[in-house]
């Protein structure tokens, strides 16, 4: 039996242990990515709202910095990030926190409108467009792209596209394509 097999740090109970990493906070949220974060205080006012109107329910945890809500539709924006196994994006990345916030707002926009769920992605998707857009480094621009198509991706946004402003999603999904290009035409030393 080799030493590394011994060791505690060797055990899949320690490498979980030790691949988690802190979600982006929202304060962090508020200061780094500015319409994203307009866009959660949106959804943080809504369950807010659902919890004065269900008196029965658990009170919704709150961010003692922002005053809004921490889970969301049951989504936990707090939970710790694992190991991304084959995942392009680091586990303690800014793209991949980014990549994580943004698919968990997606699943915290559906509440079973088709309708609603494709305005609120909508919302999402945008504003989080718009804070990539704001980057100045060429490659964390990259990261947060990646970010982005993998959220989408991952979650999917069937609502979006069948209920959502055909015009509106066609112009967003243009933008992002546009940067993608933009990227990779640069010279490999610019990056």
């Amino acid at each position: 039996m080799s030493s590394a097999a011994a060791s505690p740090a060797a055990s899949p109970a320690a490498a979980t242990a030790a691949a988690k990493v802190p979600p982006l906070s929202l304060s962090a949220l508020k200061t780094r990515y500015p319409n994203l974060y307009q866009a959660y205080s949106q959804l943080s006012a809504r369950q807010l709202n659902c919890d004065g109107m269900m008196s029965e329910m658990d009170p919704t945890p709150t961010d003692a910095a922002t005053g809004l809500a921490t889970k969301i539709m049951f989504i936990d924006f707090t939970q710790q990030l694992t190991d991304n196994g084959d995942s392009p994006l680091k586990t303690e990345s800014d793209g991949n926190k980014f990549c994580i916030f943004l698919w968990k707002m997606l699943d915290a926009s559906e509440s079973g409108s088709i309708g609603g769920d494709a305005c609120r992605f909508f919302d999402a998707l945008y504003a989080a467009y718009q804070d990539i857009m704001k980057l100045n480094s060429t490659a964390a621009k990259f990261e947060h792209l990646l970010g982005w198509t993998i959220a989408v991706c991952s979650h999917g946004i069937r609502a979006l596209l069948e209920r959502g402003d055909p015009d509106r999603n066609r112009i967003l999904f243009k933008y992002i394509a546009e940067e993608f290009k933009k990227i990779f035409k640069l010279e490999t030393a610019a990056v």
